[in-house]
């Protein structure tokens, strides 16, 4: 139970950081770049996150659950993304932008995966 506490609070503190501190600072447009690191360290949140909850759970851990799950959230997270487009008028998130979010995300998810599997 500890674990999943604290790794649902290594997600919020990384949303809280995103929405916050970058966006209200415009950090996404003057680092084009930034994205890249956020989603990673979101993919491994959710990694760890996913692992906590199955292993409290007593469910098999498998890297075909952990990918699924992290393509819910990242999914979900991409959608959001793309309705904020849709409210503000803005054309930040592309088909590319999101496919390249999901990867790289998947990479962090997966590096959990691998480093945690025991």
């Amino acid at each position: 139970m500890r674990a999943i506490f604290f790794s649902f609070l290594y997600l919020l503190v990384l949303v809280s950081i995103s929405k916050y501190i970058f966006d209200p600072a415009h950090l996404y447009y003057v680092l084009w770049w930034l994205d890249i690191p956020m989603h990673f360290f979101g993919g491994i949140g959710v990694g760890l996150l996913t692992f906590a909850t199955l292993r409290f759970s007593k469910q098999k851990i498998t890297f075909h659950k952990v990918v699924i799950i992290y393509l819910a959230f990242a999914l979900t997270w991409e959608l959001y993304e793309y309705v904020t487009d849709v409210i503000y008028g803005t054309e930040i998130n592309t088909l590319i932008d999101s496919i390249k979010d999901i990867l790289v995300g998947l990479v962090g998810a997966a590096g959990v995966y691998y480093i945690q599997r025991k």
